[in-house]
């Protein structure tokens, strides 16, 4: 047994890893690109800051009386660089405390030769923070901007800058201007038959078309829409003159192809608010869709992501393609025909994430809910992996079941499997068996970060899988497959894909293996007869019944005749790969015995077993004493053969004849 003193060094080594697992910062794609975003934001909104400003000391007038500063006046410039620092920029942030720095470079012409003397440095260092500061509260994506002192230092004070959670507050308005949003909205269908009956319309298309998700499309958002296009705002595209398949065609037609969706949608204020379409719009810069209502700068389309935006434009741009070109208006297509998911996406992928903690190891819920972080995630994964080669990616979590118990809290919220719904582009593009490395201008830096993403297989040329020469339509399987384990650490047998099930039919090229099956029953009726037929065995076959599924044409694979499985004679067309066995198919033969025969066990004694036979018919004799003898032997011998190897000997004792 080992000593305390030799497994101590392994036991430390385990609460190491599990500390660092706590401590590190998530610095996956999805965050780090959200993090990007938010310095993206505040370095444009510095750098929006007009120049020539003049500065003086009536900014912060307490400052610069207390430092002790004079001549403190200078005018405004921008910051020569505003670039990432600190821990965050080499991955080294210890949670729960996580500040991403961000160092500014302040312009030569804001300060003067001497300006290191009397604290002149840190009056305009802290002037310049003030003017930034008050630019920065303007913002619509910074929440709120505090000071704090730089090591305890109070003549050196930074900014901390809090970003705005745009969604967390999006939730809350929901709730405070949901009355006014449904009064705005019974006004405008309440009298109009046509539009009412449009909508109904609209949801069964919806429905049928698999959009009702979280962020794509609901009930109440298509609701908005046939508002918008029927009031002011929207130019009113609808009338009263339309009947409900006009109006079903221009909302869908403007769903589809409209340009106003890159500037968003806004609903004119009501009452005496006076604000911009621009000012709006900026400050709903951090949503990606934007349906903005006529009351708070709210944006009802707040869950809507892009891809489920691109999802409902695209499912809008067939239907109007059915409406066109299909029978009747493409009626059975958008209103009887369900589409789903297998029909809508070439690759689909189930992701098993019971009891999988890392999606929720921040919080459930931050500005957004850990499940709808988690979906951007693996989202980013897999476009970054496919980029190229695909039309559409959705990753839907579908995490909250109904009739769940909320008051058990959100730990039960991972049964549910997420899933990825991949269609293609073109099919030379995804059935590229390699990934291109980086250019040779962006080899430095570029190489590290291909790298890391693809792993060890990885080389400066491009990325390739021996896997992947085998079949081509299961490339993006595997290099979905191969992202999902190294970047999310999820075990293959959690990833589920939908694509190889029916490989089998490859093999049969252009031909259905059930037509053979009118073949197989001939067959199977050729060899019935002439086994019944056959009068040169000890027992005659009575009767021949199928075993094997292939009859019930019940088959997973329906069996094929074997190219050289013909007359002698006949011309054939070999196949390039030709089997080296015939696949066998079970059938049961049963035989008849010209006897009753009665099994005697334990009358001689020892392991013989005895056998007495009786005719079928004592009325009727057809046959003489010799010929009867004749078949009790051949039926005896038929015996001796079927139990070869367990028989040692067959013995006939005929009963002697009584006179009377």
């Amino acid at each position: 047994m080992a000593s305390g003193a030799e497994t101590y060094p392994d036991s430390t080594n385990l609460k190491l890893r599990e500390l660092l697992k706590e401590v590190q910062l998530d610095h996956s794609p999805a965050n780090t690109a959200i993090i990007n975003d938010v310095v993206s934001s505040i370095r444009d909104a510095i750098n929006n800051i007009p120049d020539g400003l003049q500065v003086a000391a009536d900014v912060a007038p307490g400052f610069v009386r207390d430092v002790g500063a004079d001549k403190v006046e200078f005018k405004f410039r921008k910051p020569k660089s505003i670039e990432v620092g600190g821990s965050y920029s080499f991955q080294c942030i210890a949670k729960p405390d996580v500040n991403v720095d961000l160092f500014l470079r302040l312009p030569k012409d804001c300060f003067h030769e001497k300006d290191y003397l009397n604290y002149r440095y840190h009056a305009k260092r802290f002037l310049y923070l003030c003017i930034i500061k008050n630019h920065l509260k303007l913002s619509s994506l910074v929440q709120d901007v505090k000071w704090s002192a730089f090591h305890n230092e109070a003549r050196k004070p930074v900014l901390v800058v809090y970003p705005a959670t745009p969604k967390y507050n999006s939730s809350i308005l929901e709730d405070m201007f949901i009355e006014d949003n449904a009064d705005f909205i019974k006004r405008t269908f309440t009298g109009s038959k046509e539009l009412r009956e449009a909508l109904l319309l609209l949801k069964v298309w919806a429905r049928k078309s698999s959009l009702f998700v979280h962020d794509c499309l609901s009930g109440f958002l298509i609701t908005v829409i046939v508002a918008y296009l029927a009031s002011k705002s929207g130019k009113n595209r609808i009338n009263s003159s339309m009947d409900p398949k006009q109006i079903l065609r221009i909302t869908l037609d403007f769903i589809a192809n409209s340009k106003v969706w890159d500037s968003g949608l806004f609903f004119q204020p009501e009452g005496e608010r006076s604000i911009s379409d621009k000012d709006r719009k900026t400050k709903l810069q951090s949503f990606p869709i934007i349906i903005c209502d006529s009351f708070a700068n709210y944006n009802m389309a707040f869950r809507m992501s892009p891809s489920g935006f691109q999802e409902l434009r695209d499912e809008a741009g067939l239907a109007l393609t059915c409406m066109d070109k299909c029978t009747d208006g493409g009626f059975d297509e958008i209103f009887m025909t369900k589409i789903d998911y297998p029909a809508k996406y070439d690759y689909c992928i189930r992701l098993n994430l019971k009891d999988n903690h890392d999606f929720h190891v921040s919080g459930f819920c931050l500005d957004d809910e850990c499940w709808r972080s988690y979906e951007q995630r693996v989202l980013c994964v897999i476009d970054q992996a496919l980029r190229g080669r695909t039309k559409l990616i959705r990753a839907i979590w579908r995490n909250a079941p109904s009739l769940y118990d909320f008051e058990n809290g959100f730990s039960m919220l991972d049964k549910e499997a997420m899933f990825i719904g991949i269609a293609i582009g073109s099919m030379e593009e995804a059935f590229k068996q390699a990934v291109i490395g980086p250019s040779p201008e962006d080899r430095d830096k570029g190489a590290v970060e291909f790298r890391k993403f693809w792993g060890d297989k990885s080389t400066l040329d491009g990325f390739v899988m021996a896997e992947l020469l085998k079949l081509q339509h299961l490339i993006i399987k595997e290099m979905t497959e191969h992202v999902l384990m190294r970047h999310l650490s999820l075990p293959k047998q959690n990833i589920i894909s939908i694509v190889d099930q029916l490989d089998f039919v490859l093999c049969h090229g252009n031909r259905d293996p059930i037509s053979l099956s009118k073949n197989l029953l001939k067959a199977f009726d050729d060899l019935s007869k002439q086994l019944r037929g056959l009068d040169n065995i000890p027992l005659r076959i009575s009767s021949v019944q199928p075993l094997d599924s292939a009859f019930r044409l019940t088959s997973v694979f329906p069996p094929s005749p074997h190219p050289l499985a013909h007359e002698e004679g006949t011309r054939i067309k070999l196949e390039k790969l030709t089997a080296t066995c015939i696949q066998p198919l079970e059938v049961m033969i049963q035989r008849e015995f010209p006897d009753i025969f009665k099994v005697w066990y334990d009358s001689f004694g020892g392991d013989a077993i005895g056998l007495t036979c009786g005719n079928k018919s004592s009325k009727k004799r057809g046959r003489d004493d010799n010929g009867e003898d004749n078949d009790l032997l051949d039926a005896l011998k038929a015996v001796g053969q079927l139990g070869k190897g367990f028989v040692k000997s067959v013995h006939f004792l005929k009963a002697p004849k009584l006179s009377t």
